[in-house]
């Protein structure tokens, strides 16, 4: 029973399609994510024309300061929502600090310890 793996006409196509798929998949995401950046910039730093440089350039001091603040508030409360309801990544003896994993804790299931 000596069996050679050819793919074949209709395994080349969907892998053809699926490959195609994944690409527009990833250029309109990477297309949406470029738009929420752009507007989420001059929303945050209130300018219309120009450059990003420009726009922060142009913006008062006390406003670079408050959108670094509210991002840090964004992030701080996303962090701390992946740690409190995300499941742990880590499961297993050699998840601690000493073992280079140092955001894992101990898990609370049993048979997980």
């Amino acid at each position: 029973m000596n069996r050679t793996l050819q793919p074949s006409f209709s395994w080349a196509a969907r892998l053809a399609v699926v490959s195609a798929l994944v690409g527009i998949g990833a250029g309109i995401s990477g297309l949406a994510v470029s738009l929420a950046l752009g507007g989420i910039e001059h929303l945050a730093y209130n300018y219309s024309v120009g450059t990003f440089l420009d726009g922060v350039s142009q913006a008062p001091p006390w406003q670079r300061v408050e959108v670094l603040a509210i991002a840090g508030v964004i992030g701080g409360a996303g962090w701390w929502a992946l740690r409190r309801w995300a499941p742990a990544s880590c499961r297993s003896n050699r998840a601690s600090p000493a073992h280079g994993c140092l955001h894992c804790r101990p898990s609370s299931t049993p048979g997980f310890r």
